[in-house]
């Protein structure tokens, strides 16, 4: 404080002996007076020094003081990409990712509605506020976690501030973790420049929490796309449906919602390019046609589930790898013996099924994939040459057993298994 503008001086000095003598008493008394007067003028005329603010960490939660923090960063990682004799791709790296909590957007929220500028700004200086808009600019990865609980000797809850993300215009990675997305008052350009959507634990009961969470419900209101999304991940929520507004990203790629309430695969036709479904953990008993809602799907992972039959996946002929471990399939005729003509298959997994315990369980997997038995990964283990021999020998019998020629066998028997 002394560098900044109150003298140390100031502060009334103190006395051993003596100490109770009314005279000198009322003379500290009135020096004290003079001293936090002028302490208090000096505090509401110019912006809190740095090394008291620190002190009482009063940049964790001051808005204005959060933003010039905030710059001083921008500031930092700017010189830091201009410097040289740096790794440039690090620094890079650096200034374009940032990890921030609800406090920090609202409190760029709240700046720019500001009329006036905190007093701490310096043109082009390290607390200039535009060092954080032009940060915000340019940032491609964002990060946020939130908490209910009240920040330290405070009574601020930073899921309870209000804020929106119309500073970031070029971002194309957003990670949400325990924020309440209710309190986003508007997603700006994110529709139309996101990649990759994620948010965890952020108490969503739908996917149009989510896609939605910046629009009012009006009627013969047209819902805006989100034209550049491939990858939403939506895992560890509270969501129960698969509702229509999934369709509202018609070019995701990607799509996560394990560990959530869904009871059923539905509204996923709209999206052509969807390749990759991961759907673990939830409570989906019923799968019958799902060539006719998943399209061009490539890999799913229904792991976790209430599956009893693998019938209705018998007809997904782009299908490459397919995990259901941890449900309740238990008859191979009838519930895994349909997939085996999935021209596309690779990988395929039943651990914690019932049926696992099923006499050469692993033997009649293999022999009814044919000679594509070697190709295939069976429960995350690829099969011996041990195990490829045997499934030849299962299939001369069968062969045999029905009466047929053994030249039916050429061209059909199993791959020697890759030394690689």
């Amino acid at each position: 404080m002394a560098s900044s503008g109150v003298s140390r001086d100031a502060l009334p000095q103190k006395r051993i002996l003596g100490n109770r003598d009314p005279a000198f008493v009322l003379k500290r008394r009135a020096e004290l007076e003079t001293y936090l007067q002028t302490t208090f003028q000096f505090l509401s005329r110019s912006p809190t020094p740095q090394s008291l603010a620190e002190f009482l960490r009063l940049d964790c939660y001051d808005v204005n003081l959060v933003l010039r923090r905030l710059a001083c960063e921008a500031f930092k990682a700017t010189e830091e990409n201009e410097a040289e004799n740096v790794d440039r791709a690090a620094a890079a790296s650096k200034l374009e990712s940032v990890r921030w909590t609800p406090l920090e957007t609202f409190a760029i929220s709240e700046r720019l509605k500001a009329a006036d500028p905190p007093q701490f700004d310096d043109d082009g200086g390290p607390t200039d506020f535009t060092n954080v808009v032009d940060r915000a600019c340019r940032l491609k990865r964002l990060a946020m976690k939130g908490d209910d609980a009240e920040l330290p000797s405070t009574n601020i809850v930073p899921n309870s501030l209000s804020f929106d993300l119309v500073t970031f215009k070029n971002l194309t990675s957003l990670t949400l973790e325990s924020i309440r997305c209710s309190r986003i008052t508007s997603l700006g350009s994110l529709r139309n420049t996101l990649k990759s959507l994620t948010a965890h634990m952020c108490w969503l009961n739908s996917i149009s929490d989510m896609l939605l969470c910046d629009e009012t419900e009006e009627e013969d209101n047209e819902m805006p796309k989100w034209t550049c999304l491939e990858y939403l991940d939506l895992s560890d929520n509270e969501i129960s449906i698969l509702d229509s507004s999934i369709g509202l990203a018609p070019k995701l790629k990607t799509l996560r919602v394990n560990h959530n309430q869904i009871t059923k695969i539905e509204n996923l036709t709209p999206l052509s390019d969807l390749s990759e479904l991961e759907i673990s953990e939830n409570l989906i008993s019923e799968t019958k046609d799902l060539h006719t809602k998943l399209g061009q799907i490539t890999s799913i992972d229904m792991s976790f589930n209430r599956i009893h039959s693998l019938v209705g996946f018998s007809r997904l002929y782009s299908l490459q790898h397919l995990s259901l471990a941890g449900n309740r399939v238990e008859d191979f005729d009838a519930d895994v013996r349909p997939i085996s003509q999935l021209p596309c298959l690779e990988s395929l997994n039943l651990q914690s099924n019932r049926v696992t315990s099923v006499v050469d369980y692993r033997l009649k997997v293999f022999e009814s994939f044919g000679k594509r038995c070697s190709e295939l990964t069976l429960d995350n283990e690829s099969p011996s040459q041990s195990e490829v021999d045997k499934v030849s020998v299962r299939m001369a019998l069968r062969v045999a057993r029905e009466g047929r020629s053994p030249t039916s066998l050429f061209g059909n028997l199993p791959n020697r298994v890759s030394s690689t």
